[in-house]
């Protein structure tokens, strides 16, 4: 059992450190690439990747039972709205903070899940919630490096649409495989993405940029690094229990930190910084019960 665990968490740093890469990489193509390309790279990248893998280790690409393709399709899309308006924050703001806007989705997921799961919301989750909305606002301010309106709704839809893409994965069990879920995650992704780039959206698509010789490096850095991330992630959450996986994912607002300093960024000022804790803590508050359980379980 704690073999398993330590297995899982293992799995789970790597899989931040691979996203954090992903992320830096993103942040060096900004310059060239609109969100809206860097999404379709990404993704199409990862697509290929997969189906060279599959053939080696095949999988279930049909569904357990019907009813799960719309389900599906709703991951798809708010899943890909999260990467679209991570990957914006990226270009405009610092890798640290863009990372702190999208690690809020634990707090949008004790906010909505009362209203889409039903779920009773307890008064320390909620506390908790509050806790990381105050984070929120103090690493909103337009006076800090380039965070604007534009930028705080970006953050904040970044947040919103994780939380709602975990929320669907929980029901996404019953009725597909985890690594078909993956694939078709990526594939759909391409497609959302491919439209998009011919799409004149202000902020987010600014048409098509041919990629140059040194681009193909950064493209492919990103398709792995982001496939293994994925990869890595997985196989946290089926090695170890959630309740201890979850807190430790916090670890990739560090990844965003370093790697941001190290392309350029200056470091995060006090009120920022208090804001990032803010979020941090109300993370590992919100995990804390379910961590708690589990290692009791030990």
């Amino acid at each position: 059992m704690r073999n398993t665990i330590l297995f899982g968490v293992s799995m789970i740093l790597l899989a931040n450190l691979c996203f954090g890469i992903m992320s830096a990489f993103v942040k060096i193509t900004a310059d060239y690439f609109s969100p809206m390309e860097n999404v379709f790279y990404r993704s199409i990248t990862m697509t290929l990747l997969l189906l060279l893998v599959y053939p080696f280790k095949p999988y279930r690409l049909k569904s357990y039972k019907q009813g799960g393709f719309k389900k599906l399709a709703f991951r798809v899309v708010v899943g890909g709205l999260a990467m679209l308006a991570f990957f914006y924050n990226i270009e405009k703001i610092s890798l640290a903070t863009a990372t702190a806007f999208s690690q809020c989705a634990p707090i949008y997921t004790v906010l909505l899940s009362p209203f889409l799961l039903k779920e009773k919301l307890k008064r320390s989750a909620l506390i908790s919630a509050c806790i990381g909305l105050v984070g929120v606002v103090l690493i909103s301010d337009p006076s800090v490096e380039n965070v604007g309106p534009v930028e705080i709704l970006m953050g904040i839809l970044s947040g919103i649409f994780v939380s709602l893409a975990y929320i669907t994965l929980r029901d996404l069990r019953e009725y597909y495989d985890k690594q078909a879920v993956i694939l078709a995650f990526a594939f759909g992704m391409s497609l959302l993405g491919l439209a998009g780039m011919f799409v004149d959206i202000p902020f987010l698509s600014t048409g098509i940029h041919i990629p140059r010789k040194e681009d193909i490096l950064w493209i492919s850095l990103i398709g792995i690094s982001g496939t293994l991330g994925q990869y890595f992630l997985t196989y946290a959450y089926m090695n170890a229990p959630a309740g201890i996986i979850a807190p430790i994912e916090y670890t990739r607002i560090v990844w965003g930190l370093l790697f941001g300093l190290y392309l350029g960024d200056t470091f995060l000022d006090l009120k920022s910084s208090l804001g990032v804790a803010l979020i941090l803590c109300s993370g590992l508050l919100i995990a804390l019960p379910a961590l708690l359980k589990e290692l009791k379980k030990i």
